[in-house]
């Protein structure tokens, strides 16, 4: 046995997951960012309103992701770019140049094992296609590293014309509907993202909303 007394401490763990939702991975602000449009429509409704959640979310697989993500940026020569198209804000990570090109690019950490594209998360996809158009350009890099392997893979997203087109009226289709529910302060007008609903902070929310019909202080159903 040790000489010291050693206990695990709940109580602390809590306070210091607390503070580093609250230190910057709840972001407060009224535009509609690049992934409010790509994950779960319901979670970009309550940031935008400012709602916080019921439950504190796993923050640790934020935490490292940020913190690999710093990793590779002073690894790598890039930049963040805040851009703008139709209304929408995004933080797109630009590479220096490779073969005389300059790409967005976007780093994503996982613990699940990509043997093909099949396997890649659309919503990875997703988020670069957004970088690509935002940007102007018509290819990007997708940079993935599994945590548990420490496998690096390095994807490269071309898209034509039309393929652009038909994403960002997606993009733009999506936006209309959050802002529609925004105005009418009924996030239940939106899709709910079942695959995300198992560790998302914003679960208990929606359930309770559904099964009141919506009503909730900041979150009702208009009733005219």
């Amino acid at each position: 046995m040790p000489p010291f007394k050693l206990a695990r401490d709940p109580y602390y763990e809590q306070i210091l997951k607390e503070r580093l939702w609250r230190g910057g991975l709840f972001r407060r602000d009224p535009h509609i960012h690049r992934g409010d449009l790509i994950y779960c429509l319901r979670k970009g409704y309550f940031r935008l309103m400012g709602i916080e959640p019921p439950e504190l979310p796993f923050i640790e697989f934020s935490v490292i992701g940020k913190t690999l993500h710093r990793i590779i940026e002073r690894s790598f020569k890039y930049t963040e770019e805040e851009v703008e198209k139709d209304g929408i804000l995004g933080t797109i990570d630009v590479i220096t140049p490779i073969a005389g090109k300059m790409f967005p690019i976007e780093i994503k950490t996982t613990r699940k094992r990509i043997y093909s594209a099949r396997d890649i998360p659309h919503v990875y996809l997703e988020q670069l296609k957004m970088a690509i158009i935002m940007r102007g350009t018509n290819e990007g890099l997708l940079a993935i590293l599994n945590v548990i392997t420490a496998e690096l893979q390095v994807w490269v997203l071309r898209l034509s014309p039309e393929e652009k087109k038909t994403f960002w009226d997606e993009i733009l289709r999506r936006k209309r509907l959050l802002e529609k529910a925004i105005k009418l302060k009924n996030p239940l007008l939106l899709p709910r993202t079942r695959w995300m609903c198992r560790k998302c902070e914003y679960a208990p929310l929606c359930d309770k909303l559904e099964a009141s019909g919506g009503v909730n202080k900041g979150t009702h159903v208009p009733t005219q």
